[in-house]
């Protein structure tokens, strides 16, 4: 399992160097001066052509509400009809390059470092498109997960036999994800009547990720920050639904649809076939984007999620990979609003 993890590493490190290199090279390619009448659609293009380079600091805030659904399990606040928090998120910092090859062809890198409540981490994109509709790429990062006490956030490796994770404090164990990914833009707006009301955008997409947690052996249950597996193989595939809405502060209304399951059953232990490791989990989610200004944004969103339904409703919250799935049931685990500030 460790010789394909490192396996994904190499490939994905040289995607990211075949990516730089082509953008390298074409940004020092010298183009020969264009006729007079087109010198000005000449400068255009050379200019829609260059190497781009983004350099973009942001920091969050977000106001988390928390349904009775989200709550039921916890010792403290399990007859609690719900809980509101408002809280600084983290920080974020991602250097963004792109290189066109005129309308057919586009190369981009991303890389970005983070730290948020949830941990600390990098990432590294890269991807190539096609007519700027079609995007293939491929993603690796590494994350640190935060546990601030026993009785706060549960991270580390599960121990099935004490029923309780074993804590993981920050920077001692790290998950490592690489994933492959494609999406396709179809502009809808293209077959409907042209006006301010009809700016919609379809994106399906799929990817394939493989996720390695240090701290756990194979077939191993973890948790590290938002992520709960085993190390082993995800799929993901679903659809964005985006709405360009013609209002100043509200500019964008999204629409997203995600369904996620695991490659291989056999990557968890036989202890968790009651929690049914395969279990495919779908979420809704209605997302409405807002601009302040041009340095304040926002992002209201909920999600909606088909989640796994227990044989007890009420259960210590570590206990709940040992539970039996009787079915499932519809759940609103969450409403978060954003507040970003970019610098």
């Amino acid at each position: 399992m460790q010789k394909i993890f490192f396996d994904f590493r190499r490939v994905f490190f040289l995607v990211c160097f075949v990516c730089g290199f082509l953008s390298i090279a074409s940004a020092n390619t010298v183009k020969k001066d264009a006729p007079d009448s087109t010198k000005e659609n000449a400068a255009d293009s050379s200019k829609a052509n260059a190497l781009q380079i983004n350099w973009e600091n942001s920091f969050s805030f977000a106001a988390i509400f928390l349904s009775h659904r989200s709550l039921r399990n916890s010792d403290n606040m399990r007859s609690w009809p719900f809980f509101l928090i408002a809280t600084p998120l983290g920080w974020t910092s991602t250097l963004k390059m792109q290189k066109n090859f005129g309308k057919l062809l586009g190369v981009k890198s991303a890389f970005t470092g983070d730290l948020n409540l949830m941990g600390a981490g990098v990432r590294a994109t890269a991807s190539i498109e096609l007519l700027h509709l079609f995007e293939i790429g491929t993603l690796g990062s590494v994350n640190s997960a935060i546990n601030y006490s026993s009785d706060m956030t549960q991270m580390g490796v599960y121990n099935s036999e004490k029923k309780k994770f074993e804590n993981d404090y920050f920077m001692t164990e790290f998950l490592f994800n690489v994933k492959y990914f494609a999406a396709m833009t179809f502009p809808l707006m293209a077959i409907l009547p042209k006006s301010d009301w009809t700016k919609i955008l379809l994106k399906p997409n799929a990817s394939f990720t493989f996720l390695h947690y240090t701290g756990a052996a194979d077939k191993e249950m973890w948790k590290a920050g938002n992520e709960l597996a085993a190390n082993g193989y995800r799929y993901q595939y679903g659809a964005t639904l985006l709405y360009m809405l013609p209002f100043r502060y509200l500019p964008m209304a999204m629409l997203s649809y995600n369904v996620i399951g695991i490659v291989h059953k056999s990557d968890y232990d036989a202890v968790y076939d009651d929690y049914d490791p395969s279990f495919k989990n779908i979420s809704i989610t209605p997302m409405l984007s807002i601009q302040f200004s041009k340095k304040w944004s926002g992002m209201l969103m909920t999600k909606i999620e088909r989640v796994r339904k227990f044989a007890r409703y009420h259960f210590d919250e570590d206990e709940e990979l040992l539970q039996k799935r009787i079915g499932y049931e519809w759940a609103v685990p969450t409403v978060i609003f954003i507040v970003q500030r970019k610098f």
